[in-house]
């Protein structure tokens, strides 16, 4: 009997403490724990000291904290019980971590770890391996972090636990950042993202769901309610119309008879009548009851939008560290000071993406030359993204590591690292990229061009009398395998007179729009561009951006759009 109060009161403490009456807490986890001690009853005792430790963490008032934990662990250890000891030494290690005591959690977090390793719970492991790696970031020890979140990572993905996966995500971000690796953060910094927006729309869908079925039950209930109060008026109606004719109809000779009859239908009117306004209180009640769970949503409404609020600022900062990877005007503008990008990312993130190197690394001798190209990852937005941030790292490794500057060479050796990187092989995963490359010698007067499903246009301003076009092969980079071997084809094109150059992905001439709502198509943009490839620049840029935004019109954008112009000479 005292066992079972014991535990009410401790049930109580918890109720309270998620309400955040604390002091309404700390009164039912004292009794629990009075009765506990009374009995002699360890278990429960160190559960309440765990619930008090957690309740004087949320009121930040540490040193109460961790003598509870002290208090938890130690009968902990005397139970013999390495599960609860370990999670008892959690609780201790967390408020060292709260307060940036780092050389505490370690210690206290090494000896859960070791412990861990004794028995089967891979996901305790997932989870102190973690904590070893937030307290190496805080240590900065930014390799012991490392290692340590790789194992929580990999442990997760094995068992396939996902909130170990994504809190293993952001450790990794941190990590990231912290050595200045920005691709890297960002990859996990999206992964972080994408859980967090997937859970986002499960919780508002769940939301919608329960307070729709809430009010289809209040509005059904008052609607039964207000029909049964209709009828009771009704019969009460009636029966007093009987009474009024049986007495008009006997007149006089039954005054007595009336008398007694109108009183009895003013006694169960009355009655009536009282019932009715019991009725209307509960009615009321409901109401209010109703009206409270219904501020309640509208509280977990804004907290669900604060929530929202702070993915898209983690995408926004997405798109600054992507932007930051992109060539910038000027780095361009040293090899081709006639240049411009048309990019409009369909979302917040992109897909496409530009890219852009100097040869003058290899040696004095090629600082004329350089590459540039254009690129279209599978998919748009996040997804894209992730692609593009894997597109980028391949490019600088095979030209700036391998030292691979031929353009066909290039995409033989990007299409083979991507199935590799990818484990295509083994996932059977589709995912590519469209790519169009350049390298450029402006002392030979040369341009080498290989495309990946993506043309090379150009206009020798000699003849300027028609658009030419070089088709790249018919497959993209990455994706199946097929059998015959892939081969990028190279195409040289010398520019003896200024030539004006286009490469761009498939996005501007695959837009809907016009008075059809029809694609652009490739043939449109072709004739677009020859027809605007004598203007500077800057202004080529601006007619095709205004075209593009008045064809679309009320249309949405359906995919990443890239286009980018440079004068040879």
């Amino acid at each position: 009997h005292e066992e079972g109060i014991a535990f009410c009161h401790d049930n109580l403490g918890n109720a309270f403490r998620a309400n955040h009456d604390y002091k309404k807490a700390i009164e039912n986890y004292e009794k629990s724990r009075i009765l506990f001690e009374k009995i002699k009853h360890k278990v429960g005792l160190g559960y309440v000291y765990t619930h008090l430790s957690n309740l004087y963490r949320d009121m930040k008032k540490y040193e109460d904290a961790l003598f509870y934990a002290e208090k938890s662990i130690e009968i902990r250890r005397e139970e013999k019980n390495k599960f609860n000891y370990t999670n008892a030494l959690y609780e201790k290690a967390q408020l060292f971590l709260i307060q940036k005591k780092y050389i505490e959690a370690l210690e206290v977090v090494s000896e859960n770890f070791e412990i861990a390793k004794t028995f089967s719970s891979p996901l305790a492991l997932a989870n102190y391996s973690r904590d070893m790696a937030e307290i190496y970031i805080g240590l900065k020890d930014f390799e012991k972090a490392m290692f340590y979140a790789q194992m929580s990572a990999d442990i997760s993905q094995k068992n396939k636990f996902r909130i170990q996966s994504n809190l293993t995500n952001e450790t990794l971000y941190k990590i990231y950042l912290a050595k200045g690796n920005l691709s890297q953060a960002l990859q996990y910094q999206l992964l972080y993202s994408a859980y967090k927006d997937s859970t986002f729309k499960e919780l508002r869908q769940k939301e919608t769901e329960k307070f729709e079925q809430k009010w289809l039950i209040y509005r059904k209930e008052k609607e039964n309610e207000l029909l049964k109060k209709d009828n009771e008026l009704h019969q009460a109606t009636i029966q007093r119309q009987q009474f009024i004719s049986i007495a008009t109809f006997f007149g006089i000779f039954l005054v007595g008879i009336l008398a007694f009859i109108f009183y009895t239908g003013r006694k169960q009117a009355k009655k009536a009548n009282h019932l009715l306004s019991q009725k209307n209180e509960k009615i009321m009640a409901i109401a209010e009851i109703l009206e409270t769970a219904h501020q309640k949503t509208i509280k977990k409404s804004k907290e669900i939008e604060l929530k929202n609020q702070n993915i898209w600022a983690s995408i926004n900062y997405a798109k600054r560290i992507q932007v930051a990877i992109l060539p910038t005007h000027e780095q361009i503008s040293k090899l081709l000071p006639e240049h411009f990008v048309l990019f409009l990312p369909r979302d917040v993130v992109s897909g496409d993406f530009y890219w852009f190197s100097e040869m003058s690394f290899l040696s004095n001798s090629y600082e004329q030359q350089g590459i540039i190209a254009s690129i279209d990852c599978t998919g748009h937005g996040v997804p894209g993204a992730f692609m593009s941030m894997i597109a980028n790292d391949l490019l600088n490794e095979i030209v700036h590591t391998q030292f691979i500057t031929s353009p066909a060479q290039i995409l033989n050796s990007l299409h083979s690292r991507i199935r590799i990187v990818l484990k295509q092989d083994a996932t059977g995963s589709q995912d590519g990229m469209d790519i169009a490359i350049c390298t450029f010698d402006k002392a030979e007067k040369k341009l080498a061009f290989a495309g990946a499903r993506s043309p090379l246009y150009y206009v020798p301003l000699i003849e300027n009398t028609e658009l030419h076009e070089i088709k790249g092969n018919r497959m993209p980079v990455g994706g199946e395998v097929l059998k015959i071997p892939r081969q990028f084809a190279e195409h040289i094109v010398p520019f003896e007179t200024p030539t004006y150059f286009y490469i761009c992905s498939d996005g501007y001439q695959d837009q809907f729009g016009g008075a059809e709502n029809k694609k652009l198509l490739s043939k449109n943009l072709r004739n677009l561009l020859f027809s605007i490839h004598h203007l500077p620049c800057e202004a080529q840029e601006k007619r095709l951006h205004d075209f593009i935004l008045h064809w679309q019109g009320e249309q949405e954008q359906i995919d990443d759009i890239l286009i980018i112009g440079f004068v040879l000479s």
